[in-house]
C-alpha cells in the first residue's frame, strides 16, 4: 500500500478524530495552506498529509491534487505519483500543471516519449504557471537535452521575486545530480530570502557533494540555528562533521607524501 493509505479519503481509521460538534471550522483551503507551509519547510510526508485531508474537505480541489502529486515526486515516489495523477487527471484532463505533473512522474519512470508528450499538453492548456515550465525543464533533463535553462528562465518570468521557485528548480537539478547547478540556483533565492533553514540545508547539501565540507558545515549551522528541527540538518551536520576528520587525515598524509618527494 506505500503511501495510499495517507490520501485515502473520509478515512474513519482515527480514533482520536474530534466529533462534529466540538471539532473547529477549518476548510479545504486551510489545510491546503497548511501544505504549503510544510512544502517550503521541506516537511513532504507533513504537507502529503495536509493535502490529503484538503481533499477530505474537497475532492474537487485540483490545486491540492496537484500539491499530492508534486509531494510524491519530491518524495523521489514516481510510481505512486504516476498512478495519482492519473486519478486526479480523470477529473482534470486538460489541467496544465496536472500535465505536467504526470510528465514528470513518466520521465523518471523512463517512459521518456509519452512525458514529451504531456509536457507539450501542458504547455498548450491555457494559464501558464511556473511549474508547467519546471516540469518541462525536468524532463529535458530526463531526456539528456541541454536547453533546460530556457525551460527555467521561462517559469522566473512568471515569478521573478519568488525564491521559493528558485529552490523547486534547484530541487530537479539535485534529482539529476547536477549538484553545482542546484547551488547557482539556491544562492540566487538566498539573495531574497535567508530566513529559510530548509534552503540553508540545501545549500550545506550541495556545498557537501561538491566536497566543500567547511562551507557545509555552516550552512547545516546556520539552518539549525534558524530551525533546530530542519529536516535532515541534524544527521547531515553529524555526518559531516564523522567525515571530516577522515577527510583531513587523507589531505595530511598527501601532503607530507608530497613534502616527501612521494
Amino acid at each position: 500500500m506505500g503511501r495510499f493509505a495517507n490520501l485515502e479519503f473520509n478515512r474513519e481509521d482515527e480514533p482520536h478524530r474530534k466529533s462534529a460538534e466540538t471539532r473547529p471550522l477549518i476548510d479545504a483551503q486551510h489545510h491546503v495552506r497548511e501544505a504549503e507551509e510544510r512544502w517550503r519547510e521541506g516537511r513532504f510526508e507533513k504537507a502529503l498529509r495536509s493535502y490529503g485531508r484538503a481533499l477530505e474537505h474537497n475532492p474537487q480541489l485540483a490545486e491540492a491534487w496537484v500539491g499530492q502529486v508534486r509531494m510524491l515526486l519530491e518524495l523521489d515516489d514516481a510510481k505512486e505519483a504516476d498512478l495519482w495523477s492519473d486519478k486526479a487527471l480523470e477529473m482534470f484532463p486538460v489541467h496544465g500543471d496536472l500535465l505536467a505533473s504526470k510528465a514528470v512522474a513518466c520521465a523518471r519512470l523512463g517512459r521518456l516519449d509519452e512525458a514529451m508528450k504531456l509536457s507539450d499538453a501542458a504547455l498548450r492548456q491555457k494559464g501558464e504557471t511556473p511549474w508547467v515550465w519546471e516540469a518541462r525543464g525536468d524532463v529535458l533533463l530526463s531526456r539528456g537535452q541541454r536547453n533546460e535553462d530556457f525551460c527555467f528562465s521561462k517559469a522566473l518570468a512568471l515569478a521573478p521575486k519568488d525564491w521559493f521557485e528558485r529552490l523547486v528548480i534547484a530541487r530537479i537539478y539535485r534529482m539529476h545530480q547536477r549538484a553545482a547547478a542546484a547551488l547557482k540556483w539556491l544562492k540566487d533565492a538566498l539573495v531574497l530570502c535567508a530566513s529559510s533553514a530548509w534552503l540553508w540545508a540545501q545549500i550545506a547539501a550541495c556545498q557537501a557533494e561538491l566536497g566543500f565540507a567547511a562551507e557545509a558545515h555552516g550552512g547545516y549551522v546556520n539552518a539549525l540555528a534558524i530551525d533546530p528541527e530542519c529536516p535532515g540538518a541534524r544527521m547531515a551536520l553529524l555526518a559531516l562533521d564523522t567525515e571530516r576528520p577522515s577527510l583531513w587525515r587523507k589531505i595530511t598524509k598527501f601532503l607530507k607524501g608530497r613534502r616527501d618527494g612521494g
